[in-house]
């Protein structure tokens, strides 16, 4: 475990940032890297010089009373367990069904796309085809939406369909 120089939080061997303050743990000639902050945010309580813009202090406090959030470098980025292959794959070849639906978690929407699928179907039989249209429309919204889930960065569509849960289109 390595201390931290700034706030004095115990973290993992080889972060190279506090998983509590965000400040750097690396270290330079001497010891850990001081406390790293911009000029017009600091007043310095101990050893200071200039560099770059910056002022490296052994003592700094944040003028606004705490240390801003900080992105946590040393942890891996969220892998999704829903693949936008297989939901593209599921809306293109099934969507009328709703089965990519029912693959990302969208139990109502999934049951709606299956049911207008069910009724347009049933009633095909007895409206002597007036009625196939809606499932043909069922198809090509399962079909959309199968080329936009393959057609996004992973990153998008974990945003847009699994953190934000965005249903339709």
């Amino acid at each position: 475990m390595s201390i931290c120089p700034n706030c004095g939080r115990e973290n993992a061997d080889g972060n190279r940032f506090c998983e509590s303050c965000g400040s750097d743990m690396g270290m330079m000639k001497g010891g850990p890297i001081p406390n790293v902050t911009n000029n017009a945010d600091t007043v310095s309580g101990g050893y200071s010089y200039q560099s770059g813009g910056y002022q490296y202090s052994g003592n700094s406090q944040n003028v606004y009373g705490s240390v801003p959030p900080v992105k946590n470098y040393n942890s891996t980025p969220v892998q999704s367990t829903k693949s936008k292959i297989a939901a593209g794959i599921f809306g293109i070849m099934w969507g009328a069904f709703g089965v990519h639906k029912f693959y990302l978690g969208y139990a109502a929407e999934g049951g709606i796309m299956l049911g207008a699928w069910l009724a347009c179907f049933v009633l095909c039989f007895l409206t002597f085809g007036l009625t196939s249209l809606g499932c043909f429309a069922v198809q090509i919204i399962g079909l959309i939406e199968g080329i936009m889930y393959m057609t996004k960065s992973d990153e998008e569509f974990y945003q847009t369909y699994i953190v934000n849960k965005k249903g339709w289109f």
